[in-house]
């Protein structure tokens, strides 16, 4: 696939009074002009990366050449208070010598992938609106999206729209894509919930009162759920207690209990907003819809306040969106794949006194299903990298050159 790069002035000073100091940009290739007479913005002090042509595309192979003209205007009024003005810039391209995991954008491509085939080769990168902006997820059997954090290997999800890392555990060790280990999750007996007879177990929390009386009562989040309590001690004891917390971000983990049908509260069969998106539609989303439904740390903009720890499950949705197909289809070249089923955080539906929420299958290939929450399934960790921390990562991000800050 092609490439998108930005044209920047790097190192930036322009101490001219007013806009008479000039550029124009050429292309050699072809003869247009890629940027016609503009002033150069002004810059007081050094400054660096001030962009000046984003998203150009070159394809692979190809070489892009350009001839860039500053010029100091001749006009008709006086022009003494420019005697000491002062410039000064050097000409840069991106992603030659960035982070590639801040340049995601860089790399995505123009449109949508059909999210109900499955990505069976490395589709690449592609972009989404989330509750942030726009996220950049990789999609396909990628093989350059290694982490390594913490002392473990995980796997880059998407670059959040705040410019967060969303990555997903993957081992104590790097693994192949296909690969059947153990060691890809951090346990491999957990019921989602160890309740039933209501519908508002789907929860990642839920209310207090038995039975739920309505919708609200059944989506306060007052109680945990068992995978909620299992996330929290893991991730108090191998990230927070080790010193790591400190580069994890407090971004949105969506547990979507919006309502397709019924009520969502009780004894009362209900299809949640997943049901309708990923079920019928192949469809994701990465915004959720809900506030009560955003779970976070400290962040009220956006999100519920009602986590202890920054870390939750991948959605059906970013399952989806990464090449797994229409629900119950799915591949092993995926990245996605572990070799054990493991829990996602989206909710499907609530029947005959049982809750079912969206999983990851294991066995042959990866496929996304719905299962009964009191079954047991293997556990995935998803945390967010601070963007501060995401821009010290180092690497290409393959197997054998994991990105390390």
């Amino acid at each position: 696939y092609d490439l998108k790069y930005t044209i920047f002035f790097q190192n930036l000073l322009n101490t001219f009074v007013k806009d008479e100091l000039v550029y124009k940009l050429e292309s050699l290739d072809t003869g247009d002009m890629i940027i016609d007479t503009t002033p150069v913005p002004k810059r007081e002090h050094l400054d660096i990366d001030v962009p000046i042509k984003q998203d150009i595309r070159i394809e692979i192979n190809e070489t892009h050449k350009y001839k860039l003209t500053v010029t100091f205007l001749n006009t008709a009024y006086d022009q003494s208070s420019n005697r000491d003005a002062e410039y000064y810039m050097t000409l840069g391209f991106t992603p030659s010598n960035k982070n590639k995991v801040q340049l995601l954008d860089a790399y995505s491509r123009d449109t949508d992938p059909l999210f109900s085939e499955e990505a069976t080769t490395d589709e690449g990168i592609y972009s989404m609106e989330d509750d942030y902006g726009t996220s950049y997820y990789y999609r396909g059997d990628v093989k350059n999206n290694y982490v390594k954090f913490a002392g473990f290997y995980w796997r880059i999800v998407r670059l959040n729209g705040d410019g967060t890392l969303r990555i997903i555990y993957d081992g104590t060790q790097a693994h192949e894509n296909g690969e059947n280990s153990l060691d890809r999750t951090v346990l491999n007996n957990v019921a989602w919930n160890e309740l039933e007879g209501d519908a508002k177990y789907s929860g990642y929390m839920f209310g207090a009162s038995n039975p739920s009386a309505n919708y609200t009562d059944a989506t306060t989040n007052a109680e945990n759920s068992n995978i909620k309590n299992v996330l929290d001690a893991w991730y108090k004891e191998n990230i927070e207690d080790r010193g790591f917390g400190v580069f994890v971000a407090d971004a949105i983990f969506c547990n979507d209990r919006s309502l397709d049908n019924g009520s969502g509260f009780g004894n009362t069969p209900t299809r949640f907003g997943g049901f309708k998106r990923l079920r019928e539609n192949a469809n994701p989303s990465f915004t959720c819809p809900n506030k009560s439904d955003a779970f976070t740390v400290s962040d009220t903009t956006k999100g519920n306040v009602s986590l202890e720890y920054p870390v939750g499950l991948l959605t059906g949705d970013e399952a989806m969106a990464a090449g797994l197909g229409a629900y119950n289809t799915g591949s092993t070249k995926n990245y996605l794949y572990k070799g054990s089923w493991y829990w996602t955080m989206t909710p499907d539906s609530y029947a005959d006194g049982k809750t079912y929420s969206f999983y990851i299958n294991g066995g042959d290939i990866a496929k996304l299903k719905a299962e009964d929450s009191l079954s047991k399934g293997a556990v995935a960790p998803v945390i967010n990298l601070t963007k501060e921390y995401a821009k010290t990562l180092k690497g290409t991000g393959t197997m054998t050159d994991p990105f390390t800050a």
